[in-house]
């Protein structure tokens, strides 16, 4: 029995000496974005990759294809419960407009300490260590889950949407770990 914990710690160290920046993890992990802008990636392969849109105030949130290099938002934490955050538009002076829900879409609301639609956990497959000197792909495998409805973020065409081209929206639907469309990533420039 004692040879085999010794033998687990020896795989276990051997791995992390070999570890990138970004680390794989079997449990889930809470990326520490350290303040440092993001783009939000849808993460599959099946499509061409799809990232978030900025948009206006009200307006639900849409994709485009995936540049990498652009960063639109700024992920903040919040003290409770772990693993929770703010996500912020950047570029916006005052500093205060978020990722909220509306209509069962993710759109852009101003922020206000009193709106629980507002606060999103972010959990993810593999994090990064230090996204300040992480100039790509930070986070893998995440899920965004609204804290307030238990409802993840999902990637949903709808040609219909008054919002169309582009035909990808984010929705808020019943979290589905097997779900390819509920999974993102992160990147950092």
């Amino acid at each position: 029995m004692h040879h085999t914990f010794f033998l687990a710690g020896l795989a276990a160290a051997s791995t992390l000496a070999a570890a990138s920046p970004l680390e794989s993890r079997q449990s889930k992990c809470h990326p520490s974005f350290g303040g440092v802008g993001v783009a939000v990636v849808w993460d599959q392969s099946t499509f061409v990759p799809r990232e978030w849109v900025p948009v206006a105030v009200g307006d639900s949130i849409t994709t485009d294809y995936a540049e990498y290099n652009t960063v639109a938002f700024r992920v903040e934490g919040v003290t409770s419960p772990t693993g929770s955050y703010v996500i912020k538009k950047l570029g916006v002076p005052a500093n205060n407009e978020v990722v909220s829900v509306g209509g069962g879409y993710l759109n852009i609301a101003y922020a206000s300490a009193t709106d629980p639609n507002q606060t999103w956990e972010i959990s993810c497959d593999t994090c990064g260590t230090s996204p300040s000197t992480t100039h790509g792909l930070f986070a893998s495998g995440c899920t965004i889950k609204s804290v307030n409805l238990g409802l993840c973020a999902q990637i949903v065409t709808s040609p219909t949407h008054a919002h169309s081209p582009p035909s990808f929206l984010s929705q808020l639907v019943t979290c589905n770990a097997a779900a390819t469309n509920q999974r993102f990533q992160f990147w950092t420039v």
